[in-house]
This record gives C-alpha cells, structure tokens and sequence, in this order.
C-alpha cells in the first residue's frame, strides 16, 4: 500500500469514503508510526492495539505500519483475505481521489449508522462465511 510510504501516512485510512470498507474492515482503524523493525515497532503495535481496545472495546480488523504495510486481523483466513483485498480497493480509490484533489470521507454519523445496520451485519457474517 503505496499511501503508507507517502507523506499522507495512515491519514487517508482514517475515515470512510465508501461503505464496503466500513462493513469489511471496521469502523475504525488503528494506525501505527514509522519505527525500524524490531522490538521498538513490536512495543508500540502492542501500545496502539492496547489503546485501540481502549478507546473501542475491541481490537482493530487493521493495523496500518507507516512504511511498513497493512496488517489484517480476523477470525477466519477467509476473514483476513476479504480484509486484504478490500484493504486494496480502498488503497486504489484513494489513491485515485489524491490524484485528482482531496477524498470526499463519509461523515463520521453515517459510517457509525453503516457499521451498526443489522442488515450489514448479516452480510458480514456472509463474507466471513463464504460460499458453500
């Protein structure tokens, strides 16, 4: 994810321009500053998800490493693979909104009314599922 290495960092993550991503990868996100590999970066992922947890009550479906990349959490590899990908998405919809002037981010009532729809719900628990 090419916005981590840019100047914008984990910014552009930290509000919703469409719904998929709030349904896919949570309402927030918890983001992570450049530090080198190693203990130091382990020491503050845990810091960032203990204040995540926090703050939300439950940890992060993503973690953005400045510099580094994305890191998905979920409870299927299915899970995982549908946050990637939609992790992806996101990227190349913002990158393409950087290129031509500043994302237009949902406002914040809306991605909290997206993430408690019990329709949306319902259709989590598909996309974790899959088919079959």
């Amino acid at each position: 994810m090419s916005i981590l290495c840019s100047e914008h960092g984990a910014k552009p993550f930290l509000g919703h321009i469409f719904p998929d991503a709030v349904v896919v990868c949570g309402r927030q996100v918890a983001a992570v500053p450049y530090i080198d590999p190693g203990l130091e970066l382990a020491r503050e992922v845990r810091r960032v998800l203990r204040e995540f947890r926090a703050a939300h009550g439950t940890a992060p479906k993503v973690i953005l490493l400045e510099n580094h990349g994305p890191v998905a959490l979920g409870g299927s590899d299915k899970e995982v693979l549908n946050i990637l990908l939609m992790l992806d998405k996101w990227a190349r919809i913002l990158a393409g909104t950087l290129a031509v002037g500043t994302p237009r981010f949902l406002p914040s009532a809306v991605s909290e009314r997206i993430d408690q729809r019990p329709d949306e719900d319902y259709r989590r628990a598909q996309i974790v599922k899959g088919p079959g």
